[in-house]
């Protein structure tokens, strides 16, 4: 094979493998299986070389413009990457002013978040690290208090500011506060850690989402990362495009729960003394656990009177509820 064919090969196969990227997210999951079916053709001597060549580049393509890439930006957000070029914390006044507080609401574009409940000094730190030149480090906490809707909002780095502001930088936020607040979350890259809050909203990109103890509502939504959801008493809804769903509970359910996710598996583990009717579709008709099949790709279970519904979905996954 010649350069020319070469490199043709290469370009059909990028462009296949953006287009398969787009249109159907769940390919890139199963990349490596290009290398694999490469190297096996090498192996056995009997691939032509613009075979090989295609499935190499069309492999690495689907790498990064799928969960490659964002797993490479969570890894450049870690917070324990890069230069530590500013630490912003609250000041003693902003704690006497938590017990008018109701709803926390943080925005983020790139950092881990870390909010904890039960505090008996309330508080909030962002540490800005830096991973190469460029960006603007804030010179003061962005902090502000709205009377009228008692929500304070806290940004580390600001996702409506300009891109040149915020290349290179990262934002770790670790906040403590009264467990009688409510939370709201807005990240793009990072991990998120919620724990014993009144109710808890997060908004996710890339990186995992870990709430548990929450007295009221959880919602949380996730483009690429796991989910994980303990010990909620309010309803529930979780829902990933790639990446698993695991919920748990030590308490017995009495209330709605939806978890969903195309690429991964979700996992429900539930008291016998809850009162639901959990419905549970596998596209895989991959179902285990306790769930009773309906049919190849439905399972139900229903523990009490069933009053309360529990819809769980995979769409390239395994579902698994078990009892405890």
């Amino acid at each position: 094979m010649n350069r020319t064919e070469r490199i043709g090969a290469m370009l059909l196969a990028i462009g296949l493998g953006l287009l398969l990227a787009r249109a159907l997210p769940g390919v890139a999951a199963w990349w490596p299986l290009g290398l694999v079916v490469a190297g096996f053709l090498l192996w056995r001597g009997v691939a032509l070389q613009l075979v090989t060549t295609t499935l190499i580049a069309l492999s690495l393509t689907l790498a990064v413009a799928g969960p490659g890439l964002h797993w490479l930006a969570g890894w450049m957000a870690a917070s324990d990457r890069g230069q530590v070029v500013a630490t912003h914390q609250s000041s003693p006044s902003m704690a006497r002013e938590w017990a008018e507080v109701e709803l926390l609401r943080v925005v983020n574009a790139v950092g881990d978040i870390q909010i904890a409940g039960d505090a008996s000094e309330p508080s909030v730190s962002i540490t800005y690290r830096r991973q190469q030149a460029g960006g603007r480090v804030p010179g003061e906490l962005q902090a502000r208090y709205d009377a009228t809707t008692r929500t304070l909002t806290v940004i580390g780095l600001d996702p409506a500011a300009p891109e040149r502001d915020r290349r290179g930088l990262s934002a770790v936020i670790t906040i403590a506060v009264p467990s009688q607040v409510a939370v709201q979350v807005e990240n793009q890259v990072g991990k998120v850690t919620i724990a014993r809050v009144a109710a808890a909203a997060v908004s996710n990109h890339t990186g995992e989402v870990q709430v548990r103890r929450i007295v009221g509502a959880v919602t949380a939504t996730n483009d690429r990362g796991a989910i994980r959801i303990e010990d909620a008493y309010g309803p529930v809804s979780a829902s990933t495009r790639v990446g698993d769903v695991r919920l748990s509970f030590d308490q017995p359910v009495n209330h709605s729960i939806a978890a969903r996710t195309d690429v991964g598996s979700v996992t429900l583990l539930i008291p016998t003394a809850s009162n639901v009717e959990i419905r549970a579709t596998s596209r895989t008709r991959n179902l285990s656990g306790d769930l009773q099949t309906v049919i190849a790709t439905e399972g139900r279970l229903r523990l009490g009177v069933g009053e309360n519904i529990v819809e769980l979905a995979a769409n390239e996954g395994g579902i698994e509820v078990r009892k405890r």
